[in-house]
C-alpha cells in the first residue's frame, strides 16, 4: 500500500504575505504624500519616551527642588535644616509594595532584627511592624537604598504591616 503525501496549500499563506506588503507600500506612499504624518509620528514616540523619563525622575526632582525652595526662604531661615528636608520627603512619601522589603532576624544578637539591605530603590522613611510586644511605627527613618536597618528588642519582628519611601533614581 502506497501512502500518499498531501500538498501543503501555500497560495494562502502567499496571498496573506502580498496583501501585508501591498498595505505597507500603501502606508509608505502615504507618508511620502504627506510628510505631516511620518512628523506627527516622531513627536508622539519623542513624547513618549520624555514622558517615561520624567515620570522616572520626577519624585527625585520634585523633592530637590523642595527642600532647595524651602532651605532658601527666607520664612524659613530659623527652621533646621534637617526638619525641612524631612517635611519634603514626607510630601512626596508613598507606600512600598511590601515584595520590595525583605526581613530577617539574628538570633545571636539577642533580639536584634535586621530588615536586609534596601533594594527597593526607595528612601524608606517609615516602617511599622508588629512582634509579640504589638505594633510599632519608626518614623522619621532615613534608610539610603543599600542601607541595613537594625531594631533593637526584646522579641523578634514577626510581621512588616507597612512601609512608606520616596523614590530615588541614583545615578
Amino acid at each position: 500500500m502506497v501512502v500518499k503525501k498531501k500538498k501543503k496549500a501555500t497560495r494562502k499563506k502567499s496571498s496573506k504575505i502580498v496583501e501585508q506588503s501591498n498595505n505597507s507600500n500603501e502606508i509608505i506612499e502615504k507618508i511620502k504624500a504627506n510628510p505631516l504624518i511620518a512628523l506627527i509620528g516622531i513627536v508622539i514616540v519623542v513624547g513618549i519616551g520624555i514622558f517615561i523619563y520624567s515620570s522616572q525622575q520626577g519624585t527625585q526632582i520634585a523633592l530637590n527642588k523642595c527642600i532647595n525652595k524651602n532651605l532658601d526662604s527666607n520664612s524659613n531661615k530659623d527652621i533646621d535644616e534637617h526638619l525641612i528636608s524631612l517635611m519634603c520627603v514626607k510630601k512626596f512619601q508613598k507606600e512600598i509594595p511590601l515584595s520590595k522589603v525583605k526581613i530577617k532576624t539574628h538570633e545571636g544578637l539577642g533580639a536584634d532584627a535586621v530588615v536586609n539591605k534596601n533594594n527597593s530603590g526607595y528612601l524608606i522613611t517609615e516602617l511599622v511592624f508588629s512582634n509579640d510586644e504589638g505594633e510599632w511605627i519608626v518614623e522619621n527613618l532615613r534608610l539610603n537604598p543599600g542601607d541595613l536597618y537594625y531594631e533593637n528588642m526584646h522579641s523578634p519582628i514577626k510581621k512588616i504591616i507597612y512601609v512608606k519611601g520616596v523614590k530615588i533614581k541614583l545615578k
